[in-house]
């Protein structure tokens, strides 16, 4: 007689099955590597294998995720209010490993009259529109001008992580984000560029409007010549501290390269960069 099987686990282990176990080396640094912990990107730029890959629930909560960013941008898309980035963008500072990435979104809308009639296209397909037409009226009415182009991050994250950072706001919440986003608004030459963060469970959503400043374009180089010096030197990059402020460093713990860089393996990093 056969065991009983469940197909939760089933799903979990056919997706950790599938998930990534050694990233291809690459002489290109990606912005969403920009802020990171510099021993994880030396690592994944010199394709060194993961020793803590995602498992089965991180890659269900990921897909989860992406899920709900690919509703949101076919929803836009649709009424012709956004478009994605299709095109690589690549960043080259002087002597440094170059940039590339590609924005989640790009928000644009140059006539208010395309939006409405990509909406009444939609109706063609059963769609509900009159709703979205008063939208678009009132934004027809405050926006005469159309909306200028602006690229978007989307981020969803658990509403845990909102709740945490509640008191502060998401602005500062995550800074690696600003400068991921900043590589497109640097490569398009835009001066503006959101961060949208979506609850995953709860579909509470925060923005944060990233302006280009002097000294997140400081920042943003410092960032790309340091990855740059690290992985051109051919040398191991500090580790991150294991505890900070006496709480376990979540860079750390959830690196997925914690084993590697924390237990037995530092002789054996060293002989794969050098």
């Amino acid at each position: 007689m056969a065991e009983n099987w469940s197909i939760k686990y089933l799903i979990s282990d056919l997706l950790a099955g599938g998930a990534t176990t050694k990233p291809d080396p690459r002489e290109e640094i990606w912005a969403s590597d920009l802020g990171k912990p510099l021993y994880d990107t030396i690592c994944k730029l010199n394709g060194v294998p993961y020793t803590n890959p995602t498992d089965g629930g991180g890659m269900v909560t990921f897909l989860l995720g992406k899920a709900i960013e690919k509703g949101i941008y076919e929803m836009l898309t649709q009424c012709g209010i956004a478009y994605e980035g299709q095109d690589k963008i690549n960043v080259q500072l002087s002597n440094c490993l170059p940039v590339v990435g590609r924005p989640d979104l790009v928000i644009e809308v140059k006539d208010w009259a395309d939006v409405e009639n990509n909406i009444q296209l939609l109706s063609r397909r059963d769609y509900r529109t009159e709703g979205m037409l008063a939208v678009v009226a009132q934004l027809k009415s405050k926006y005469p001008n159309g909306l200028k182009k602006t690229p978007f991050e989307i981020k969803s994250i658990n509403s845990m992580a909102l709740r945490y950072n509640k008191t502060k706001g998401m602005a500062n919440a995550y800074p690696y984000h600003h400068l991921q986003l900043y590589t497109y608004m640097k490569a398009m030459g835009i001066d503006e560029g959101h961060l949208l963060y979506l609850a995953k469970d709860t579909g509470y959503m925060e923005e944060v409007i990233v302006k280009k400043t002097k000294e997140l374009d400081k920042k943003w180089c410092d960032e790309v010549s340091k990855i740059s010096q690290w992985y051109k030197s051919k040398q191991i990059p500090p580790m991150e501290p294991l505890m900070v402020n006496g709480k376990k460093n979540w860079l750390v713990e959830y690196s997925p390269y914690k084993d590697f860089i924390y237990q037995s393996y530092q002789e054996d990093v060293k002989t794969i960069i050098i």
